[in-house]
């Protein structure tokens, strides 16, 4: 189970949350090393009070950690 956000500011206030990806957790290295461990993933939460994130996050999520 992931339960995932991201934040521009380290305090990671809700003022700042932002799609993951784009803020300062480091979820490429993240994605890399649950696909170099193969590290099941049963369900992703997303940590979001609105509508955009989420939709943006799917997005990254897929692309980053979806079989090549």
């Amino acid at each position: 189970l992931l339960h995932l956000i991201d934040s521009k500011e380290k305090t990671q206030s809700r003022t700042s949350f932002c799609s993951v990806g784009e803020g300062y957790i480091p979820y490429l290295e993240i994605f890399d090393f649950i696909k170099k461990t193969n590290a099941p993933i049963s369900e992703i939460i997303l940590e979001f009070e609105d509508k955009i994130n989420p939709v943006t996050s799917r997005d990254f999520i897929v692309k980053h950690l979806s079989e090549e």
